[in-house]
Formats: C-alpha cells, structure tokens, sequence
C-alpha cells in the first residue's frame, strides 16, 4: 500500500463541524515527515501538524471563522498528497 493510497482513505468527520473534527486514515504505518494542513478559503494557514497518529483531533476554534476550509496532507518534499473540504458552522 502506498502512502498515496493510504491516505486516500482518509476520513473527515463531522462535516459540516461545528466544535472539532476528526482526520482518520486508518492505518498504523508510520508517516514521517507528512503533515496536515488546513487552509481558509482566502488561501490562508490556520492550521498546520505533523501526522503522528492514524486518528487526528483538531478543535474548530483553531480556524477563527465559519466557513469553507480546505484539509490538506502533505509530504516532506511539501507535495500536496490528498486534499478535503470541510465546511465549519
């Protein structure tokens, strides 16, 4: 299983969220070195954490405001290998 692939099974839950969100791509291979971002919908960082666990939680405070956001891993080289939205309420 490739790291790509494995992490297109990600799941973001609740969306649309109101408090906190959950990223879960379900396997306990080790990804060193990737990170998960979440950008606004200016194209803004508000949220930025290496991976170090296949179940991730993030409070929604974090983010400032209601709106479209958009999830996205990335590896060490900075590729973006899979991208989410998410809407907060």
């Amino acid at each position: 299983l490739s790291i790509a692939e494995a992490f297109s099974n990600l799941v973001l839950y609740p969306n649309p969220a109101r408090y906190m969100i959950n990223i879960s791509y379900g396997t306990e291979d080790n990804f060193n070195n990737h990170y998960v971002e979440i950008i606004n919908s200016l194209g803004q960082q508000v949220f930025i954490s290496t991976i170090d666990a296949s179940n991730i939680q993030i409070p929604v405070s974090n983010f400032g405001s209601k709106g479209l956001y958009f999830i996205n891993i990335r590896n060490d080289s900075k590729k973006i290998i899979v991208t989410k939205h998410l809407i907060i309420n």
